[in-house]
């Protein structure tokens, strides 16, 4: 088996192998336009996930002025951080951000070329990536997140950037699902039900140990 280098060190994102595929596409759209793509999470361990959410609620206990700003209007808490399973967990969705490339490099190795983005800026969002507030919220009012068009009758949140509607844009059209409540975060539908057909839960933890055995 041929193993090929990128000749750097790079972050690897856990993700199901056909929702990578969809990231592909989402990045491809981008670049055509001169964008790209900015990852900030997709794989999140459930331990992870349930100690997120035991210190937001903490806080709300503590801080009134987040109580309020969690429950305010049709949202709640599970609108912002998943209190039981999550699609991060089943490696379907990604958080992510947006950048309009200033400068790129084509890397050759052996028969194979790909694009290094060597400089870029971030559009201006919304809020900050995992401002768990509804500053944050992509659509004006909470819609399910496991139908694949109830999203498209919904205004956008007058709050939305062009940055962040450019974001939803590459994602919607490479066939991902907005999240009401959260401008950076995209769900692979069509991989929900992969990974319930084949029984993935979450319930596992990525180490370094596991990293190690595969990329010595």
């Amino acid at each position: 088996m041929q193993t090929l280098h990128l000749l750097r060190d790079e972050f690897i994102v856990p993700t199901l192998y056909s929702t990578s595929k969809l990231l592909c596409v989402a990045q491809h759209l981008a670049l055509e336009a001169g964008d790209t793509i900015i990852i900030h999470e997709a794989y999140r361990a459930h331990e992870s996930q349930q100690r997120s959410v035991l210190l937001l609620q903490e806080l709300m206990e503590s801080n009134e002025e987040v109580r309020s700003a969690i429950e305010d209007g049709p949202w709640n808490l599970n609108w912002f951080i998943a209190t039981s399973l999550s699609n991060h967990q089943r490696g379907v969705a990604f958080d992510a951000s947006l950048g309009q490339v200033l400068s790129h490099e084509v890397i050759r190795v052996e028969e194979l070329f790909f694009i290094r983005i060597t400089e870029y800026e971030e559009y201006e969002m919304p809020t900050t990536i995992h401002e768990l507030s509804p500053l944050a919220i992509a659509l004006s009012k909470p819609v399910s997140s496991r139908d694949r068009d109830a999203w498209r009758d919904v205004p956008l949140a007058n709050t939305m950037t062009p940055g962040a509607k450019l974001l939803q844009k590459y994602f919607d059209n490479a066939g991902f699902t907005p999240l009401a409540s959260e401008w950076w975060h995209f769900n692979d539908l069509e991989g929900v039900d992969i990974a319930t057909e084949l029984g993935i839960t979450g319930s596992f933890f990525i180490s370094e140990d596991d990293i190690l055995s595969y990329f010595p």
